[in-house]
């Protein structure tokens, strides 16, 4: 699988958990998926041509974020981290 990560700097309106749920949500199909972690939100998915597996994690602290993207495509992860990353900072 191919990883992308990103550092994104969430604004004060979205450093909740219910903001940054809705801001990934907005832009991707996803299901998000139980973490151990109080402030990792991880989501997975299959993308419907080739059914190819899909893993998005947002890791947050202090106001900014870790983004990263998994894919097989190594075009659909990179344009997946670049949505989602506008997503949460927009």
């Amino acid at each position: 699988m191919n990883e992308n990560s990103t550092k994104v700097k969430l604004p004060a309106d979205k450093s909740d958990m219910k903001s940054i749920v809705t801001a990934v949500l907005k832009v991707a199909n996803v299901l998000q998926v139980p973490s151990a972690e109080e402030n990792k939100f991880l989501f997975a998915a299959r993308t419907l041509a080739t059914q190819t597996l899909v893993l998005i994690s947002v890791d947050t602290k202090n106001g900014a974020a870790k983004l990263t993207t998994n894919c097989e495509k190594m075009v659909i992860g990179a344009m997946l981290m670049k949505d989602v990353k506008g997503s949460l900072e927009g």
